[in-house]
């Protein structure tokens, strides 16, 4: 096997790796990195003279990492993190920072808690980044350090994962404001009444009673689970109909807003578009389990002071509408 002279490795090379692992394509890792798209082909191909592999190869959606390089993406990033926090020491200085930071949620967090830890985040940290996306594979990315958090309804947690506890959500059935039914006292005749609107994201298709197993990470999919509500109308004699199903609570709610179908969703969620959608909001007339949302690190990547910094803001903005929610 071919021995690396460590000594004269230069170690912006690995920066250069990373941030392709990080992005999938030249371009974006030039952005990321500060430089031009030559460069960081040249430094490729120094690596790739080194390491005697391709590393990454074109495809059709960019840059895809060979086996090898699949191997030495989580090896590199940790190393280079404890490089960073290393020199970083306890000091981090929001105002001053220029860091990315990434946190991974769906639909449900983001449209609860983001736009105000954004507002926040943008007045605190001026210079710095912060990326959202999808829940997706969660373990690979929290395991390769390219998210520092990840926020959902997480049941069963990996040892190498820590945990904290935001918030638990009910959940409520919404129809438009003006619908006659919305005048009505809420009984589960009335709603067998209604026709429904079932909530079933793309996860559906991967998740077992709601949940989706990620690699030991189970995370619960917002939805009404159509099997417990159909039971449970059927024990009293009662029928639901769905008319129809959507993707997501948010699509959910602009549909609702324009005719007379009712949908089950989390409290919160539904509170922040009550107004902009015009929708009366109905506690259910049948037992609901609680919506429990809590934030999710790597014990390796995530326990440095920017990521504390992050989490303690989430955490605020959490409390506050909580505070909220219960005084309103």
């Amino acid at each position: 096997m071919t021995q690396i002279h460590f000594r004269s490795l230069d170690l912006n090379l690995l920066r250069v790796f990373d941030a392709l692992t990080e992005e999938g394509s030249v371009t974006g890792a030039a952005g990321l990195l500060g430089l031009t798209p030559s460069a960081v082909s040249h430094s490729l191909n120094r690596l790739r003279h080194i390491l005697k592999d391709d590393l990454f190869l074109r495809g059709a959606k960019g840059m895809n990492p060979t086996p090898k390089a699949l191997a030495l993406a989580v090896p590199i990033r940790r190393a280079l993190v404890d490089i960073q926090q290393a020199l970083n020491g306890d000091s981090f200085v929001p105002e001053k920072t220029d860091r990315r930071f990434s946190i991974a949620c769906g639909d449900y967090v983001t449209a609860v808690l983001m736009p105000e830890v954004i507002a926040r985040f943008r007045k605190a940290a001026p210079l710095a980044e912060l990326r959202i996306q999808p829940v997706g594979a969660v373990m690979k990315e929290l395991d390769a350090g390219r998210i520092d958090l990840a926020m959902g309804g997480f049941e069963r947690i990996p040892e190498r994962l820590a945990s904290e506890p935001l918030f638990a959500d009910d959940m409520v059935w919404v129809m438009r404001a003006d619908s006659p039914f919305a005048k009505r006292e809420p009984t589960l005749e009335g709603l067998a009444a209604l026709p429904h609107l079932a909530i079933a994201s793309p996860d559906n298709d991967r998740a077992v009673s709601g949940i989706v197993s990620d690699a030991g990470l189970e995370r619960r999919v917002v939805r009404d689970d159509p099997r417990i509500l159909d039971q449970y109308f059927e024990e009293r004699g009662l029928r639901r109909t769905v008319a129809m199903t959507a993707p997501n609570p948010i699509v959910a709610m602009a549909i609702v807003a324009e005719c007379d179908l009712a949908a089950m969703m989390p409290r919160n969620l539904a509170e922040a578009f009550a107004e902009r959608y015009r929708l009366a909001l109905w506690k259910p007339p049948h037992p609901s389990a609680l919506f429990q949302i809590s934030t999710v690190w790597h014990r390796w990547h995530g326990d440095q002071p920017a990521v504390d910094w992050l989490r303690a803001m989430i955490r605020s903005v959490a409390e506050e509408r909580m505070a909220a929610a219960t005084t309103s």
